[in-house]
């Protein structure tokens, strides 16, 4: 698939336009081999930020303002044009501009969808999209302080071949997503089935590599997204909120340990994420049998990483209820 970002910026801003090219061709880069079905072949993704004082009448829109969406079912391209705000733009760093760029993104996302384009993972394309943005984000300190402390200990760290490489468990946690209308019992249904495909090894591997993720979620930041979205915060609510994440797709998860405000997507409090905790095990049994004598991979994996131990501090910085709106704006906007 073909992507290109293609700027329209008033004069005071062109010194971004190389910016933007550089940005544009490391997710074309990212996304080429990608498919998202024979619906789309290729999108044009225009950006416009022009001065508000040359526009009549004056406006600095909000960034992710849709002004121009089209589908070319013949070519089979996708044209949408988003306004980013000027304001933010004024000396802005190549950090800041992915950073408004993933912004623009989230906030354009529902106007797309609402296209229905045929044979078009459309929610698919955005995470991974948002995903490869995320790159040029830096992650908070505290964050990667953790990381950091989390790597020596070796103890608790599963070595490369018993884990699922990072790129798989995603894309099947993406496509499963794709696969349903937000429910989250229906993508593990999905899930499951998928795991049941692969190899006793790819299995156990799935279960070990959502042990890391579950700990790497384990940050205030997340639970602050918790609290906001769904009132309270328990330790079993918790563990199954950071599942739900997951369950989300890769932008989402790292949105939210790292840059909160993003994740402005709002989480149904109906639905749990806890049977994500028994997928490997479920698609095992299904598998090899209940009575096999295999060892089951959350009994393999739980040796290592126990997510229920204190081995685990929280990352990050603590919080009170009473920052939570001046610390993260705009998602204290979205559920509020």
């Amino acid at each position: 698939m073909n992507f290109a970002i293609v700027e329209e910026l008033s004069l005071d801003l062109i010194e971004l336009a190389n910016v933007f090219a550089g940005i544009s061709d490391h997710v074309n880069d990212n996304l080429k081999d990608s498919g998202y079905g024979p619906g789309v072949s290729s999108i044009i993704f225009g950006v416009n930020c022009i001065d508000p004082k040359l526009l009549v009448p004056s406006r600095d829109f909000e960034t992710g303002f849709v002004l121009y969406k089209k589908y070319t079912k013949a070519s089979r391209q996708l044209d949408v044009k988003i306004k980013l705000n000027h304001k933010e733009l004024s000396d802005a760093t190549e950090m800041d501009v992915a950073k408004i760029l993933v912004r623009g993104f989230f906030n354009s996302r529902l106007s797309v969808v609402e296209l229905n384009i045929k044979d078009f993972a459309a929610d698919a394309f955005y995470e991974d999209v948002i995903s490869v943005l995320s790159n040029y984000l830096p992650a908070e300190e505290s964050y990667q302080e953790k990381i950091f402390h989390y790597q020596h200990r070796q103890a608790l760290k599963f070595e490369a071949n018993e884990k699922m490489l990072r790129e798989e468990f995603w894309r099947l946690v993406h496509s499963s997503r794709s696969e349903t209308n937000n429910s989250l019992d229906k993508q593990i249904e999905i899930l499951t089935t998928k795991l049941g495909a692969l190899t006793e090894s790819e299995i156990v591997g799935f279960e070990c590599m959502l042990r890391e993720l579950l700990v790497e979620a384990n940050h205030y930041n997340v639970m602050a997204i918790q609290k906001m979205a769904e009132g309270w915060v328990t330790d079993d609510s918790f563990l199954y909120f950071r599942c739900k994440i997951i369950l989300q797709g890769q932008a989402i998860f790292q949105n939210a340990i790292e840059n909160p405000d993003l994740v402005v997507e709002r989480m149904d409090a109906s639905q749990s994420g806890e049977l994500l905790l028994y997928v490997a095990d479920t698609a095992f049994a299904n598998k090899f049998g209940e009575s096999t004598e295999k060892v089951f991979p959350r009994e393999y994996a739980s040796k290592i990483i126990d997510y229920n131990s204190d081995d685990f501090p929280i990352g990050g910085e603590d919080w009170n209820e009473e920052d939570l709106p001046k610390r993260f704006p705009a998602l204290w906007k979205a559920y509020h």
